[in-house]
């Protein structure tokens, strides 16, 4: 069977915020696919940078049986669109939608769009067994259809425990070089990096965060080390981004990771949760090539923190922020603003917290939006802030804007509130480095390495018109280019 999977355009149409990022999910669906002999072809429209006009002009050439997309849960207006036009031009042939969208919001997508199955689980587990059968996908597991103007949800899959059996990513149906090369915020890579999971699930219950997967299935690190010497290889890649967020959770597999990955002589960076944080784990990864640690500390304020179930202390934000500094890594810091509790004094406590520790720049805070999935989306349809859910996700873009306010504060104050803790902490951060010549060398002489990489790519006109582009924009987005890699 012949199967397109895609990737949709960049809806939002804002280059400047665009992230080129491999997409995983759809790499190893292609790759189990490919092993059960189907023939696969990969449509990746985001990358391409495809206005919405190119991408269905192209799609509409392709032959393809079943069309797979994967799309999240703000895409829902979008894909609306996206779905009745594709639809359009070929009928007769079957759509799937994958993804957050499609876990959380079957019922809505498959009442509204013209979708003829929803994947709830893994999908490179839930696609080989639907193509097989495509006329009653009853006893396919994980599974949701319209039938006779019914939804019907099919049993769950059941958890992945031989996570290593999965094959790699088909990077062969992928333009690799597209991915290593792509730019953030407008600016090139300084160096060729791609980016692997090692761990999938999180037992943990934070009450904004639509990824309950409570079963943690944790990829061995010789089959980790193995996917990473045929990216280091093959397609010269030299930045690991390992993107899931449970990479530190065990101890013992980070220190052999640590000790596996050295040889490579490969930079990486990761995700991490501060009650992981040991002080010996740090160095390890230090010394293996790891220099940059992405932390969700979301508030500086325990109020907030128990409020959103984080499982976190400040204590333990604090200590792990220092831990990270004194081990030579670099922390990065993820905020949030507008949870429930949220008053003005609990953001001052946050702005303390990031000027206490020099956090360094926050390009926005996030606002705590009630996405599908979460529990602050459960309690919005309980208690009726959310009454029509369709119209609830066509309005749904993101989190830098408000659709709920979940604070004590009306949303003129929190949008006052937030713009002025991003401005003093930057500000702050500002003063700080102006004082510490170290550090004021550091960041600058990489600025200007990540700049002279984007000239030497793109040429110096057009790399002086994009960061002028950019600083026009937002000034402080210039700061996020030095920590791209």
């Amino acid at each position: 069977m012949k199967v397109l999977l895609v990737q949709p355009p960049n809806f939002h149409g804002d280059k400047d915020r665009e992230a080129q990022r491999f997409p995983l999910g759809l790499a190893y669906v292609a790759a189990v696919l490919k092993e059960k002999g189907h023939e696969v072809e990969i449509f990746d429209a985001w990358v391409n940078h495809y206005s919405k006009e190119e991408t269905l002009s192209k799609l509409k050439d392709i032959e393809y049986d079943i069309m797979g997309i994967t799309a999240m849960s703000p895409h829902f207006k979008y894909m609306e669109w996206f779905i009745k036009e594709v639809k359009g031009m070929h009928p007769e042939r079957k759509i799937l939608i994958g993804g957050a969208l499609a876990k959380y919001n079957y019922k809505q997508v498959l009442e509204t769009m013209d979708v003829d199955f929803c994947v709830l689980g893994w999908g490179e587990y839930v696609m080989p067994k639907l193509l097989e059968n495509l006329e009653d996908p009853s006893e396919v597991e994980s599974m949701a259809y319209l039938k006779d103007g019914k939804v019907f949800v099919t049993k769950s899959i059941s958890e992945i425990h031989k996570i290593d059996e999965v094959p790699f990513p088909a990077w062969d149906l992928f333009d690799v070089e597209k991915y290593i090369g792509a730019t953030r915020l407008g600016i090139a890579n300084s160096s060729r990096r791609m980016c692997v999971i090692t761990t999938r699930g999180c037992p943990f219950n934070c009450h904004f965060c639509s990824k309950n997967f409570p079963v943690v299935n944790m990829r061995s690190v010789d089959n980790v080390i193995e996917e990473i010497k045929i990216l280091k290889d093959k397609y010269k890649v030299e930045v690991i981004d390992f993107e899931d967020e449970l990479v530190m959770m065990s101890r013992k597999r980070m220190l052999e990771l640590c000790e596996k990955i050295k040889p490579l002589k490969i930079r990486w960076k990761c995700n991490g949760r501060v009650n992981h944080v040991d002080f010996e784990v740090l160095k390890a990864m230090k010394a293996s090539g790891c220099y940059y640690v992405a932390y969700g500390i979301e508030s500086g304020s325990q109020t907030i923190l128990d409020s959103i179930n984080k499982e976190s202390t400040v204590e333990l934000n604090e200590r792990a922020l220092r831990l990270t500094v004194k081990a030579g890594l670099i922390p990065g810091v993820l905020m949030m603003i507008g949870n429930p509790k949220e008053t003005r004094e609990t953001v001052r406590e946050t702005i303390n917290f990031c000027k206490r520790l020099h956090v360094q720049p926050v390009t926005q805070f996030f606002i705590s939006t009630p996405l599908p999935g979460s529990e602050f989306y459960r309690m919005c349809v309980e208690d009726g802030r959310i009454t029509d859910e369709v119209e609830y996700l066509r309005n749904l873009t993101g989190t830098y804007e408000i659709l709920i306010n979940l604070s004590d504060m009306s949303d003129d104050e929190l949008l006052v509130v937030k713009r002025e803790a991003e401005e003093e902490i930057n500000k702050a951060y500002c003063a700080y480095r102006r004082t510490n010549p170290k550090l004021f060398l550091k960041e600058y002489t990489h600025k200007a390495k990540v700049l002279y990489h984007h000239a030497k790519g793109y040429g110096i006109k057009k790399a002086a018109k994009d960061v002028i582009k950019i600083i026009k924009k937002n000034p402080r987005l210039i700061f996020r280019a030095e920590y791209t890699e």
